[in-house]
């Protein structure tokens, strides 16, 4: 978001015009930020949906009889945990049938306006990756804003040349853009769907990763149980543990003897690590205001990671 504020201190910032509606790419998702446009100068926001927003609370909105609403599933008022304002989540299905999560701050609009809006947006959008990537134009050709629009212009008249040329040329046939079809597979096999598929395939073999994972951590109690100094982290009576990650936890005498022993195990081939690096020594959050940590300090300096891998023989 460090663009986003360093552009609106510009005094020629289009974030400081009254009244405007601004249809964007979710990267520029900022709440708090928007909410403050909107207080101040009543500037609304129309986004995508970014997974890692937290919603605090719904309510659902009606949704009116309307020739653009086809397509609305629902039309939620919400609570962000990033906002004290009121947001709006807009739930569409595309005539392609893909299914779309629209985020924006501006209720005077219908669902389905928001959703032709956003899909102007994507395919202003589809049409500059085209200039990029099909006509090979990487950059402006000038810096001047007379310079930028012609450009802008011919690309537009070049993109409409293009189709009505393959309309005559295939008759009537739709275009088959191979490129963008590729690429909307790759996105499908990311999907959550396609995800969905390899997570029910992947907990079909549960039983015996979690068999594979216990076998390594048997061993390793086994090696320890008379090793003065150490103690593997167990899992308490009544769990059953996954044993995702083997640890090993030294006394407070020998923590000091941490790091030779890291450098002697990986000298000799296995493949130990110290525990994650905590949170509040780092410089970004050294003066964050925080409690006492004297545990996790303490467990940090004495952890080490012991090779974990359901694969090992």
């Amino acid at each position: 978001m460090h663009v986003l504020h360093a552009y609106d201190q510009r005094c020629d910032a289009l974030t400081q015009e009254r009244r405007t509606l601004w249809v964007m790419e979710r990267g520029f998702v900022n709440a708090p930020f928007w909410d403050a446009k909107k207080r101040a100068l009543k500037a609304t926001a129309i986004t995508r949906m970014k997974t890692n927003l937290c919603v605090d609370s719904t309510e659902g909105l009606p949704i009116v009889e309307h020739p653009c609403n086809e397509g609305v599933r629902s039309d939620l008022r919400i609570r962000l945990t990033s906002s004290r304002e009121e947001w709006r989540l807009i739930r569409y299905r595309t005539p392609g049938g893909k299914e779309l999560e629209l985020l924006t701050n501006e209720f005077s609009l219908l669902p389905g306006v928001v959703a032709f809006l956003y899909g102007r947006r994507w395919e202003q959008e589809k049409t500059h990756d085209n200039w990029k990537n099909d006509f090979a134009v990487a950059k402006a050709w000038g810096k001047s804003p007379v310079a930028i629009a012609n450009q802008a212009a011919l690309a537009i008249i070049t993109t409409l040349l293009v189709h009505l040329m393959l309309a005559r040329c295939l008759q009537g046939e739709p275009a088959r853009d191979e490129k963008a079809l590729r690429k909307q597979d790759r996105r499908q096999r990311g999907s959550p769907i396609g995800r969905s598929a390899r997570s029910c395939a992947q907990l079909e073999q549960l039983p015996q990763f979690l068999a594979s994972k216990r076998s390594p951590a048997l061993r390793y109690r086994d090696a320890f149980a008379n090793v003065a100094e150490v103690r593997l982290l167990q899992e308490p009576p009544g769990c059953e543990s996954n044993y995702w990650l083997q640890t090993l936890i030294l006394d407070e005498a020998v923590a000091d003897q941490r790091d030779a022993i890291l450098t002697a195990t990986n000298d000799a081939g296995l493949m130990t690590r110290p525990a994650w690096m905590l949170m509040h020594p780092l410089p970004p959050y050294q003066h964050c205001l925080r409690a006492p940590l004297p545990v996790a300090e303490s467990l940090a300096r004495r952890i080490i990671n012991l090779p974990s891998s359901a694969g090992l023989a």
